[in-house]
């Protein structure tokens, strides 16, 4: 999928001033994001969230629970890495324990540092699977609500045939 220039550039200016890139990309209140958004709380706040996995192995987020911010950690490195696949199924059965679990369908943000990458191919594992379809025709339904998002080689390569 080509992203549109004015695109590229809305969000290369969203990231110099530190806006929120918090975006809804799949119907059930799964909400995608980077290392930033996972640190604003008052973002946070604003899309209501109340659970966020960070899936990448570089960065740490502040501690929220006393907000009542469920959180979780699962680090992938962006590159082909023997222990990536293991922590994708770690973190696809972290989301489908507060899928099951929690109330009134309370958002979920996933993020890694940008929210483009290692985001898109762990929600569209995950949400192949739950749906019953093809994991890279589910990259392509939620690429439709943040088009900047795109697998590497490594990840084609690696995930499930």
């Amino acid at each position: 999928m080509k992203m549109n220039p004015l695109r590229l550039i809305a969000l290369k200016v969203r990231d110099i001033l530190g806006l929120p890139s918090i975006q809804q990309v799949l119907p059930i209140k799964i909400f995608a994001g980077d290392f930033g958004d996972a640190r604003n709380l008052t973002a946070l706040k604003k899309f209501g969230i109340k659970y966020v996995l960070n899936i990448a192995a570089e960065i740490d987020d502040p501690d929220f629970t006393s907000e009542g911010i469920t959180q979780a950690k699962y680090g992938l490195v962006d590159e082909d890495d023997n222990g990536n696949e293991a922590k994708v199924l770690c973190a696809m059965a972290c989301l489908d324990r507060w899928d099951r679990t929690r109330p009134f369908l309370a958002p979920i943000l996933v993020h890694c540092e940008g929210g483009r990458n290692r985001t898109l191919y762990v929600l569209a594992r995950w949400y192949g699977r739950r749906m019953g379809i093809d994991w890279r025709d589910a990259a392509l339904l939620i690429q439709v609500n943040r088009p900047e998002m795109e697998l590497h080689a490594w990840m084609i390569k690696q995930g499930p045939k």
